[in-house]
């Protein structure tokens, strides 16, 4: 085969091969050793249960992009980096849905023993039927943007199978010398989410983030890398990885900056012995500032006041904040940074909005005689524009916004 022709090989004649392809001496391969042994680990796992076979196929079709919708045609094409799994997918369409695929060899730009393995279905009347029976697409033809429902809220076998596709088409782990991290891409935010989902089912802990246009589910924590892997079948690999790591933080020393050991030393000698003058002269300088603000507060009711008022200023907003956000409780449920930045500026503009048309309510209302000489300044220090009890947070609210609100902005005739 040239590096100019694609090589059509039947799944039944595919010969087996380690799965990736190790770059040259002169290239980086660290990063790619331990992915590499983990999908390997995980390709040649056989499964007997349909549903877990089920579910690891949507999930290798989804996390692949491999369902492709056109104007005019359907298509279900996708590239794979090993044999291995190329064969695993291509078996399980044809036992678990009846429709034939074809695999090609096409080589890889720059690495001519690293070539990419190509499934694809001949038949666009297949790709449509694959399509809406795998729950890709809807009833009404169109692409989901997940995982289907069906598999989603499945048993904990498919919350496994879930991610062992996932890790097989889109997903890495980091070498036991470098920063822990198993790291699966996703093709959109709601994958990710049911793949954090899958994951808490699993009893494991991951993080959903959005980095440069592209959404991520990663587990940071070691014993959670190592656990996860055994969880979805591949225990050797979870087994060499902590081994190694545990290996290269008995044998590695820890860097140091110059100077950090005889700084740490200092510190910890200085606020750990209560001996030492100097820690207990600024004791004392501590205990005689705490000492004066207590006098002050007592023979101050001015700061009393203060102090008073501006707590309750903050404990008014915050609990403000709980009623008018429309979500989760006071909670901001989304991960992304700039629908938390949209989501905390929409709700200061609506906190304004009401304290403005609140404070020309109280002066509407305290413009009128009787409130004037009957409100004490006492009386006027409690009067606060944060109230939200006649608020209704739910339900429908009818805006007019061709009239105004009838407030006057005249000053009170008399009083204070």
């Amino acid at each position: 085969m040239t590096h100019h022709q694609d090589l059509a090989i039947g799944l039944g004649t595919l010969p087996s091969e380690h799965p990736g392809a190790v770059p040259s001496p002169g290239e980086e391969s660290a990063p790619v050793l331990m992915t590499a042994a983990l999908t390997d680990e995980l390709s040649r796992l056989p499964l007997t249960n349909a549903c877990c076979r089920r579910a690891e196929t949507i999930t290798l079709l989804r996390f692949a992009g491999a369902v492709h919708q056109e104007p005019a045609r359907w298509s279900i094409e996708v590239d794979l980096d090993t044999t291995l799994v190329a064969r695993r997918l291509g078996i399980a369409i044809r036992a678990l849905y009846g429709y034939p695929t074809q695999l090609h060899m096409l080589p890889t730009p720059g690495y001519p023993t690293a070539p990419r393995h190509r499934l694809r279905m001949t038949r666009q009347v297949d790709a449509v039927a694959l399509a809406r029976r795998t729950g890709l697409a809807d009833p009404r033809g169109r692409l989901i943007h997940g995982l289907p429902a069906p598999i989603v809220a499945a048993g904990v076998c498919d919350a496994a199978a879930i991610w062992r596709g996932a890790f097989l088409v889109a997903g890495s782990l980091t070498e036991p010398h470098r920063f822990p991290a198993l790291d699966i891409v996703c093709p959109s935010l709601e994958a990710a989410m049911a793949l954090t989902g899958a994951a808490r089912r699993l009893g494991i802990t991951t993080k959903t983030k959005h980095l440069r246009g592209v959404d991520r589910v990663t587990v940071r924590e070691p014993d959670a890398i190592t656990a996860l892997p055994t969880h979805i079948g591949a225990p050797d690999t979870a087994a060499t990885w902590a081994r190694d790591r545990t290996h290269h933080q008995e044998h590695t020393p820890s860097p140091r900056l110059p100077g950090f050991d005889d700084a740490n030393h200092t510190r910890a000698r200085f606020t750990r012995s209560a001996s030492h003058p100097t820690y207990q002269a600024m004791l004392e300088v501590g205990r005689a500032q705490r000492t004066i603000f207590v006098a002050r507060y007592l023979r101050s009711r001015q700061l009393q006041r203060e102090i008073t008022e501006g707590l309750n200023v903050v404990e008014a907003f915050n609990r403000a904040n709980s009623v008018i956000y429309y979500g989760k409780g006071d909670e901001i449920a989304s991960n992304r940074q700039d629908e938390q930045e949209m989501t905390v500026l929409s709700l200061r503009i609506l906190q304004a909005a009401l304290v403005y048309v609140y404070t020309l309510m109280l002066q509407d209302i305290l413009a009128e005689d009787d409130w004037a000489e009957l409100l004490t300044p006492e009386d006027r220090r409690g009067l606060t524009p944060l109230f939200w009890h006649h608020v209704l947070p739910y339900g429908e609210v009818k805006l007019d916004l061709t009239t105004r609100l009838s407030i006057r902005t005249a000053a009170p005739a008399s009083g204070p």
